[in-house]
């Protein structure tokens, strides 16, 4: 009998540039090159590049313009001053190029897996990754509101839709059908592990074995910002997590969530947002302070040596974007190392002012009022999903 494949979804047909970079995430274990040559073949140079090359080309973390710099300036007004803490506020968090270097850790995080590193060497990888503007903001917030709420708000579509690289289908994903809010899910606190999100899967289509090798492997990715989000900002639980595959909806994910939203924005270095109300607007975490980066380049020597990388997994490294590409070689030796960009100044992130409960109108992060109810999270178009969106 012939696979099944799932019938064609609007907007979805050929077009590569829907899907984003982790799509791309293949490892040794799904398609060993010695081991498994028969299920590996096309792969490694086909499926596996023009997944991270169409994914990397439309990365949704695009560059921050001139004019978007002037919203990384701090709002200099104190909520404290204007009549003391307002209740509770809502922080939620980008990850990718903005709570944590690059696209998904750059490969970086695929490369420990691909290499049978555990859990806890992706753990202390993000935690090298991680921005330390989120701690100074959620600590700014904590001094302006008795209560902050934080929640992780990222578009990964794969874990909604999932293309397979293992066969001619695309697949649309249905976990624990509380959890689902329209095209988005929101992983709660108590999916502490990849395979507990994996116990719910409760789709008609079976995944093969392969597939959900695949998927556990982006959840642990994914859990890992989570966990060290938490442990870096102290939290006392986890936070909500919030996975989208469709325009970034920040009042309608709050509301969802059933947070208050007068206080609730969203830091995302998503130029395309930035005229979003509920957005404040920061550039690309793409270059490590020098303390930061060299603890990386220490990490890296010692967890993972670029003269032990795999052939199959330096291909897929070297084929990434420039711009995100973390791996090279000498042009005389050909000796593989690290690039690991470095900056002696890294922006600070503003904090919007805040407003007390039930206000009818609200001053945005810039300094212009807007009416509460008014405002359209306008977001952009996600570069996995068809424009339409999907059920």
């Amino acid at each position: 009998d012939s696979p099944w494949t799932a019938p064609p979804m609007d907007g979805l047909s050929d077009d590569e540039g829907m899907w984003r970079a982790d799509v791309n995430e293949r490892y040794k274990e799904l398609v060993p090159p010695k081991r498994q040559p028969s299920l590996h073949a096309g792969l490694s140079d086909v499926c596996l590049r023009k997944a991270a090359e169409a994914a990397l080309s439309s990365s949704s973390s695009a560059s921050i313009s001139p004019q978007a710099m002037e919203y990384a300036k701090p709002v200099h007004h104190s909520q404290k001053d204007a009549g003391g803490m307002v209740e509770e506020a809502v922080l939620l968090l980008d990850l990718d190029k903005c709570s944590f270097y690059g696209n998904d850790g750059n490969d970086l995080g695929i490369a420990l897996q691909w290499m049978d590193k555990g859990y806890d060497d992706v753990m202390q990888l993000y935690r090298l990754l991680f921005n330390p503007n989120v701690k100074k903001t959620y600590e700014g917030l904590k001094k302006r509101a008795k209560k902050v709420n934080v929640v992780i708000y990222t578009m990964r579509a794969t874990f909604l839709v999932y293309r397979s690289c293992f066969r001619d289908a695309v697949i649309p994903l249905r976990w624990n059908p509380v959890w689902h809010h329209g095209s988005q899910v929101h992983f709660p606190a108590s999916a502490t592990s990849a395979d507990a999100i994996l116990s719910t899967y409760s789709a008609d289509v079976k995944l093969i074995e392969e597939e959900r090798t695949d998927l556990r492997k982006s959840l642990e990715r994914l859990l890992a910002t989570r966990d060290i989000i938490a442990e870096q900002l102290g939290l006392s639980e986890l936070p909500n997590l919030a996975v989208t595959a469709t325009p970034k909806n920040v009042e309608g994910t709050v509301s969802a969530l059933g947070f208050p939203i007068e206080n609730a924005y969203l830091w995302d270095d998503n130029t395309r947002l930035r005229d979003n109300p509920r957005v404040v607007s920061v550039p690309p975490f793409e270059a490590l302070p020098p303390a930061q980066c060299d603890a990386l380049q220490s990490f890296l020597a010692e967890r993972l040596p670029a003269a032990s990388l795999e052939a199959d997994l330096v291909d897929f490294m070297m084929g990434a974007d420039d711009r995100d590409r973390v791996l090279d070689s000498h042009p005389v030796t050909g000796e593989l190392f690290y690039r690991i960009p470095r900056t002696n100044s890294l922006p600070k992130w503003p904090l919007p002012d805040l407003v007390p409960a039930g206000s009818t109108s609200l001053p945005s992060p810039f300094g212009r009022e807007i009416s509460m109810g008014s405002s359209k999270d306008t977001g952009h178009m996600s570069p996995v999903t068809p424009e339409s969106g999907f059920p």
